[in-house]
């Protein structure tokens, strides 16, 4: 949209559409009634900066530059761009509680408030380093800068691809085996697995992800299962062996 010099001006997830069958890859985005265009097709002029008044846009997902009444650049929508994808990665963002029956100007002062004081590694404290990156980029960015797509492009490409590169079971079940061996039980794609056979007395290595906070683990940490509960403990961590646990000892 950028391209054909335009801001969208609204971006919220309201106004994004999914493909369906053979477009299923595909987004779409909608309803481009607070659209701009920014700059001259032809002799590629931006607009100038000026102070505008009102917000422009929904409150939660807007940029702060657009609650403070300042003429808006590609840098904003990439700002409330950011906002959506914390939006699903996380269910929620920290200043939608901020709702006031009947009074819209304290909630938009409230909402504006807690953006300002957030710092972004508080907002993307759980969330994979490049959301981090795309937010502090985009809000680097000047009024009329154009952003390095290429660069925001490859962030949010690593970040599928180190989503991609973890498995996703989810525990449903320890079950011991004998006195000495435990069976771990997990669900991965709607179908039940086995995904590993454990000793006790014996060590085992985690990979560097943890599922069940998606926090850093120490790669050369090893767990030395002696009980049920250390069992119970490894079986939220994805195995460096693949379907069973590598034994270290």
């Amino acid at each position: 949209m950028h391209s054909c010099n335009f801001l969208h001006h609204d971006l919220k997830p309201n106004n994004i559409a999914v493909g369906v069958r053979q477009k299923a890859g595909i987004v779409y985005l909608i309803n481009f009634g607070l659209s701009k265009q920014f700059r001259d097709p032809n002799m590629h002029m931006h607009i100038p900066y000026i102070n505008m008044c009102g917000l422009t846009g929904m409150a939660v997902f807007t940029s702060i530059h657009s609650h403070i009444g300042w003429e808006l650049g590609r840098r904003d929508d990439l700002e409330s761009l950011a906002y959506i994808l914390i939006y699903f990665l996380c269910g929620s963002l920290p200043w939608q509680s901020c709702h006031q029956e009947g009074r819209q100007d304290v909630e938009e002062d409230f909402v504006l408030k807690l953006k300002q004081q957030i710092n972004v590694h508080d907002l993307c404290h759980n969330l994979l380093v490049e959301f981090r990156k795309f937010l502090e980029y985009v809000c680097s960015l000047s009024f009329d800068d154009k952003p390095d797509y290429n660069y925001l492009y490859d962030l949010l490409m690593v970040s599928c691809h180190k989503r991609d590169s973890r498995k996703t079971h989810h525990l449903i079940g320890v079950s011991m085996v004998g006195n000495q061996a435990a069976r771990i039980d997990t669900v991965h794609a709607m179908h039940t697995t086995n995904l590993a056979y454990v000793e006790l007395g014996k060590c085992y290595a985690p990979t560097t992800f943890m599922l069940d906070t998606n926090k850093e683990f120490p790669p050369d940490c090893t767990l030395r299962l002696e009980s049920e509960s250390d069992i119970a403990r490894l079986a939220y961590l994805d195995f460096a062996g693949g379907a069973n646990a590598a034994d270290v000892a």
